[in-house]
């Protein structure tokens, strides 16, 4: 027989919040304007909560994906120089490219790590990242807010007064 050890190191629920607010902490801590951010994302969120209540149940407001997610991923200079090997014009077309990537800087950022250079996909993914934290931020408060009414709930209509009523 063996012994299950994932059931003996499950997390409880104060250990999970409690990684999770110290994980939003750091990131907050690295980023200058996190107030300023979590003060506008909070901002949009209830204005956007606002409009969903003025519109009527049946409508369902449409998606709309970021721009990062809607264009495809660059290729990187090994994927278009190894894709187009048997081509000869695709070869030349690829080199261009190649030839265009480093001249704006891409490959130099690769070799150096300068964040001087940084392409404007890594930009775009950073700034989706910080937006992605912030909210994660708001929507964290307002849960444990909700919790905490839940459990202020539970302890005030214990089972022993409810039973009580009921006969």
């Amino acid at each position: 027989m063996c012994l299950r050890v994932t059931l003996v190191f499950l997390s409880v629920p104060p250990q999970v919040l409690g990684s999770v607010k110290n994980k939003i902490e750091l990131f907050a801590g690295t980023q200058e304007d996190f107030p300023t951010l979590l003060f506008k994302a909070r901002k949009y969120l209830i204005a956007r909560g606002k409009l969903d209540w003025t519109d009527s149940p049946g409508t369902v407001p449409p998606l709309r994906r970021s721009d990062t997610l809607v264009r495809s991923r660059k290729p990187s200079l090994g994927e278009l120089i190894l894709r187009h090997t048997h081509s000869p014009t695709r070869a030349r077309q690829a080199a261009q490219h190649a030839l265009k990537q480093v001249r704006e800087g891409q490959v130099l950022h690769a070799l150096t790590g300068s964040s001087m250079f940084k392409s404007s996909a890594e930009k775009q993914n950073e700034a989706l990242r910080v937006k992605n934290a912030v909210y994660c931020a708001v929507i964290f408060t307002e849960f444990l807010k909700e919790l905490a009414a839940i459990a202020q709930e539970h302890s005030v209509t214990s089972p022993f007064l409810l039973e009580g009523s009921e006969e």
